[in-house]
């Protein structure tokens, strides 16, 4: 395949983008599918608003009050949840969150909406 018919999946940018960065209050990124994200109504609604807009740019959101070790275990949420109400399971592994984390990830769930 030569320069000119170089095809390129996926990425973060434009109104289409099948991936979005998420940084976190410590400056870490996370790029994780869009299809992903939409567990979380603040997220969806926030995709949904841009591409009305018609907002051509790099898909980024950026959580000033989420440092990455919370934001790393949403994103594990996220990927979970998705796995798990696509298909016809006949049990769902609970999901395992470290105590020492629980208070501070139900803020932000509750600041996610998810």
């Amino acid at each position: 395949m030569d320069e000119e018919t170089k095809v390129i999946y996926g990425g973060c940018t434009g109104p289409d983008a099948e991936f979005i960065k998420l940084v976190s209050s410590d400056g870490h990124e996370i790029c994780i599918k869009v299809k992903y994200t939409i567990v979380s109504k603040t997220i969806k609604e926030i995709l949904q608003t841009r591409r009305i807009l018609g907002r051509d740019q790099e898909s980024v959101l950026k959580f000033e009050n989420i440092p990455s070790h919370l934001l790393v275990k949403v994103c594990q949420y996220f990927t979970f949840k998705t796995y798990y109400t696509s298909k016809h399971f006949k049990s769902i592994p609970r999901f395992v969150i470290e105590e020492n984390i629980m208070g501070d990830l139900l803020r932000v769930a509750s600041l996610l909406h998810c």
